[in-house]
This record gives structure tokens, C-alpha cells and sequence, in this order.
């Protein structure tokens, strides 16, 4: 459980979709109870659509500094990739960011209960989360699908800041934020600080100097970052969608994804892009896999280099990169479990991952 992550009643639902929809009616609810942040439900309406609306924590509850404005940014990435061949999303149906809710009528005043809260809807996709399916498939297909998920990367980075429309060049998009710079180490830098001072808010131990250390000694390394690609930073298996059968679109849009045909598993989607920044498009090898070794996965390197990506991770300075990379996730990763109140059995285990993710980066620099 997490303070950020509301539970929606019936009634709720019905009068945001009915506000956002001009009247919609839903047939049916599941909440998706995957995520950790935003509220998520899967609604079939009464005119066959099949959506995924999601709600952003209340105002008041505890959030890290990078996380203001998080469904602005999932929205804002969501419509730039649509048109981005060999990346499947969600459409954008609708969507209700910094705008207060207003009751519809009478009957549904409910909406009035969630004036806090930016609301997005979603096309529901294809498929299943990869994470779900894990122990359904063979080597070959595991193989085949992170080939998949490397050609969908390389097509992501191809994706560039335009300053020119608004767009910050490094860092977070959101610029209240204000975690953004012109070049690469000064919004890297921000973004780790701004973790740092959440850290010391909620009272939680962290090593600081080592951390300052690493980030003035690597500093040249980071700075051979000069152009921003859109990096995800969250694919995980968990936000990636893959189907099975014949051959078909991968996505409302209909994007074949590259490399999948017949009845092999396909990627058919890529969700949960609100923690997507500007930056070093290197860093994706930590986000999809935080607690292992993706640069020395050699199928997902063989897709993405296939496709026309840019990684490298085999220098001395990409590997630094990196390693600054896993320290940034685990200093997020322990940060977040105080304001979100995580509790249970698996907090310990999970402490001891976050805190090797931490230690690990900062040794290996």
C-alpha cells in the first residue's frame, strides 16, 4: 500500500467519466492495483470502448520533488510518441490536468470529491504486462521479446527535446519543477540534489558526500552527453505489454513493432512514461532492469543496435555513467518508501535491493 494511491468509488468513476466523456456511461470497473502512485482503473463503457483512467495522488499527500506534475508528463509523452513509428502507446482519450473538477449535475456531484486530482484516459491494450508472463514463456521467446524491447528503445531515442515549442534540453519536463538545465551534468545534478534534500526532509540516511564526490569526479563524463534523447526510465517488464497469436497491430495506433511476426510474443505497448526525462539515453539500461546488468544483455543490445540506437556501454566513461545512473535510482528507490508509508513483509527485502542498487553505484565509482 502507498499514501499516494487513492481508492475511486463507483460513484467517483462514474461522474469523471461522465465529465470527460460528455456523459459516457461505464459498464463495468477493475482496479489495477500494480502501480504504486497514481489510482488506476480498467472501465468498459456502455459504447464498447475499453479505457484506463488513472488519478494522481491527492494535493496533499507526501511527494518527492521530481513527482509534482507526473500525469503532465505521462500526458505530454504519450502525445509525442504517437506518431513515433516502432513505439506503441496508448491513445490519449481524454485528460483533465491542473483543472479543478466541476460537478456535471445532480446526479453527479460525486466528481466534486476529487478537486485535486489531474485525470487521465487511456486506451486499454493488448495484451498482458510482461511481468505477468514470465513463467508462460520459453528462452526463445524471452529472447525475441527483449530483441523487441531493444528495437523500441532505439526507436524512443530518437525522440529530441524542441526547445523551440517549450521543451526543456535536459532533465524533467514539468519546469515548475525546476529540475532542468542546458546541459547534461548541471540537470543531472539538480535531479540528484533535489533527491538529496528529500532525503534529509523525511529524515532518511543516505551518503551524501560520497554521492557529491562521484557526481564533481564524474563530472566530465556526464558532459559528454551534449544531446537530450527522451529516456523512459521505468521499463520495467512490468510496463511493457506483450501479446500472443497471429500477427496483428500492436497498438490503437497500429505500429508494428520491428522483429515480431507469426505467433511469436510481441510487444504490444509501453505504459507508465510520468517519470520520463531529457537526457542521456544510456540510462534506460538501469530503468528497465534496476537491480540487474542490461548493458550485458546481448539480445536486447542486438535489437537496439539493429534498429539504429546509439548505446555504447562498453567505454570507460559510459560505464560511470551508469554506474551515477544506479545511484540516482537507488537514492530514489530508498527515498520514497518514508512519504509513501510502505509497510509489510517484503519492506525488508526490498530495502536491502534498494540500498545494494545505492551501494553498488557508488562503489564501482
Amino acid at each position: 500500500m502507498s499514501l499516494t494511491k487513492r481508492h475511486l468509488d463507483r460513484p467517483v468513476l462514474d461522474a469523471l467519466v461522465a465529465e470527460l466523456l460528455d456523459g459516457a456511461r461505464i459498464s463495468r470497473t477493475t482496479e489495477l492495483t500494480g502501480g504504486m502512485f497514481n489510482a488506476a482503473y480498467r472501465l468498459l463503457l456502455d459504447d464498447g470502448r475499453d479505457v484506463v483512467l488513472k488519478a494522481s495522488p491527492p494535493a496533499d499527500a507526501p511527494l518527492l520533488t521530481h513527482e509534482h506534475g507526473l500525469m503532465r508528463t505521462e500526458t505530454a509523452v504519450y502525445r509525442r510518441l504517437a506518431g513515433v513509428a516502432g513505439v506503441p502507446v496508448p491513445d490519449v482519450v481524454a485528460a483533465r490536468l491542473d483543472a479543478p473538477a466541476k460537478s456535471i449535475d445532480a446526479h453527479h456531484e460525486a466528481v466534486a470529491a476529487l478537486p485535486d486530482a489531474d485525470v487521465l484516459l487511456l486506451s486499454a491494450l493488448p495484451g498482458r504486462p510482461w511481468s505477468d508472463l514470465l513463467a508462460e514463456l520459453s528462452p526463445e521467446d524471452s529472447r525475441a521479446l527483449r530483441r523487441q524491447l531493444g528495437s523500441v528503445l532505439a526507436a524512443l531515442h530518437t525522440v529530441r527535446p524542441q526547445p523551440a515549442a517549450g521543451d526543456v534540453r535536459f532533465g524533467y519536463p514539468h519546469r515548475p519543477v525546476g529540475l532542468h538545465a542546458d546541459d547534461w551534468p548541471a540537470a543531472f545534478t539538480a535531479m540528484v540534489e533535489a533527491v538529496l534534500a528529500d532525503g534529509e526532509h523525511w529524515g532518511v540516511p543516505l551518503p551524501t558526500d560520497r554521492v557529491r564526490r562521484a557526481l564533481r569526479d564524474h563530472h566530465g563524463h556526464l558532459a559528454e552527453v551534449t544531446e537530450a534523447s527522451l529516456v523512459h526510465f521505468d521499463l520495467w517488464p512490468g510496463n511493457v505489454f506483450v501479446a500472443t497469436g497471429p500477427t496483428g497491430p500492436t497498438g490503437p495506433s497500429g505500429p508494428s513493432v520491428p522483429g515480431a511476426g507469426g505467433d511469436e510474443p510481441r510487444i504490444t505497448g509501453v505504459i507508465d512514461t510520468e517519470r520520463a526525462w531529457w537526457g542521456d539515453p544510456l540510462a534506460d539500461l538501469v530503468g528497465l532492469d534496476p537491480f540487474g546488468t542490461a548493458e550485458e544483455d546481448a539480445d536486447l543490445l542486438d535489437g537496439y543496435r539493429a534498429a539504429g540506437g546509439r548505446w555504447d556501454p562498453t567505454t570507460p566513461a559510459a560505464r560511470a555513467r551508469l554506474a551515477l545512473y544506479r545511484v540516482y535510482l537507488g537514492l530514489v528507490m530508498v527515498v520514497e518508501v518514508v512519504p509513501r508509508g510502505y509497510s509489510g513483509d517484503w519492506l525488508a527485502e526490498h530495502m536491502r535491493h534498494c540500498e545494494n542498487l545505492l551501494n553498488s553505484g557508488l562503489e564501482s565509482l
